[in-house]
Parts: C-alpha cells; structure tokens; sequence
C-alpha cells in the first residue's frame, strides 16, 4: 500500500515550503501537481466529487 500526504490551498501559503521539508524529514518523494491535473485522479478514486 502506497502512502500519500497530500497539500492544496490557495496559492502563496507555503504547500512547497512544507512539502519540501516534509520531504527532507519523512524520506518521501515530492510530487508537484497543479489541482486542474489532479482533480480527474481524485474523482475516478470517489475522492473529490466535482470534475
């Protein structure tokens, strides 16, 4: 089973910022996503209902 955190908010809060040093501190990988890519993911998962 895969683990994933996932970060979204509007733009300039720091999601980088925290998932960097997520990265640094946790040992996972970084993955970069704008949420128009995302969006069709999550609703073919049932996880966000509005694409």
């Amino acid at each position: 089973m895969m683990n994933v955190i996932l970060l979204f908010g509007p733009q300039d809060v720091g999601k980088m910022t925290v998932g960097q040093e997520l990265e640094k501190q946790s040992g996972y990988r970084l993955l970069y996503m704008t949420m128009d890519l995302l969006v069709p993911f999550l609703s073919k998962c049932g996880v966000y209902p509005h694409a």
